[in-house]
């Protein structure tokens, strides 16, 4: 004869029927395919053609070929990389749109542009900071200025200062320039060029005292006698120029800051798909092959983690927002 179930039972019953409804509804749901299954979007906020797009292009074509699916980069240049980091932030935080940029995008724009219509600490998910590139210092020829020393005493001797070239307001360029004037308190004066050739062909004539350069800009002018580099910036000399020293080299250690390249994804994307991108990038920039060519270019691979990333990232934005806040540079 039936009687009521005592609790214990009742409880037990329960506790089954639960786990079989939670099985049940496990067996049905669909299994989430692997990341990636489908094509993944790099934003470039540069135009094409130049050597960060170059870059980039490199990179996602050994993405895809390792992933098995297409990594296409789509330029969206404009207004010093904010175009393509808004289109990023505004993309679902799924790892399917990700930007391939500057340090410039997270250190120096939140500096510069007093109204930046993002904030790259709670908007921006570093993955990977890729590479690292370096600046020269070019000066004529038949210069006095040799090395780091002689400029300094070079620009205090002279009432009018010097000159410098870069590639534009705000460009690293400038930045460093203006982080030479504030650490020695040499005359430095700033010119902003368009682009690197008008300002070596300025030095070469004679209108121009110095000018900040890439890797590979200098090197027909170097080979032809018409200029020399009298320093590098960051931590290593590069291999494709080995003769040029670092400035921290000349006794010089604040200019041991980099231009670096970085990956970031939407503020929200899962972890497990940004340590993904993570070990697949820095696969990719350690490669052999890659390294070679990244040499070429001037560029030295990196591929640390996100954490690593935005520690470094903090950590040079502090030197150069006292740069920028003494300089008064602002971009509109």
């Amino acid at each position: 004869m039936g009687g009521r179930l005592k609790k214990p039972e009742l409880t037990m019953i329960r506790t089954f029927f639960a786990a079989a409804v939670l099985l049940a509804s496990l067996a049905a749901a669909p299994v989430r395919a692997e990341y990636p299954e489908r094509p993944v979007k790099i934003i470039m906020p540069f135009a094409p053609g130049g050597i960060i797009d170059v870059k980039g292009r490199m990179i996602a074509d050994k993405l895809s070929a390792r992933t098995g699916k297409n990594f296409i980069v789509d330029n969206k240049p404009g207004a010093n990389t904010i175009v393509g980091t808004q289109a990023l932030i505004q993309s679902p935080p799924d790892g399917y749109t990700i930007m391939m940029t500057t340090s410039g995008t997270e250190i120096q724009n939140p500096l510069l542009f007093p109204n930046l219509p993002y904030d790259p600490i709670k908007q921006l998910q570093p993955i990977t900071v890729t590479d690292t590139a370096t600046n020269y210092l070019a000066v004529r020829k038949d210069s006095p200025i040799d090395d780091f020393k002689s400029l300094i005493e070079v620009a205090k001797s002279r009432p009018q200062g010097l000159t410098f070239g870069s590639w534009g307001k705000g460009s690293s360029g400038h930045l460093f320039g203006e982080l030479i004037k504030l650490k020695t308190g040499a005359n430095l004066i700033h010119v902003p060029y368009r682009g690197e050739l008008a300002e070596l062909n300025d030095v070469i004539q004679g209108t121009l005292d110095m000018c900040w350069t890439s890797a590979n800009g200098p090197k027909p002018f170097l080979e032809s006698g018409q200029i020399k580099l009298i320093g590098a910036t960051g931590d290593q000399r590069v291999p494709s120029l080995p003769d040029i020293p670092t400035f921290a080299e000349q006794g010089w250690p604040d200019a041991q800051l980099g231009l670096y390249g970085i990956v970031y994804a939407p503020m929200g994307t899962p972890r497990p798909i940004v340590d993904f991108l993570q070990r697949e990038f820095a696969a990719v920039v350690h490669s052999p092959d890659m390294e070679a060519r990244f040499k070429e270019m001037g560029l030295r691979s990196i591929g640390n983690t996100p954490e690593e990333a935005r520690a470094l990232f903090r950590r040079e934005y502090l030197v150069w927002k006292e740069v920028i806040e003494k300089a008064d540079i602002h971009l509109d």
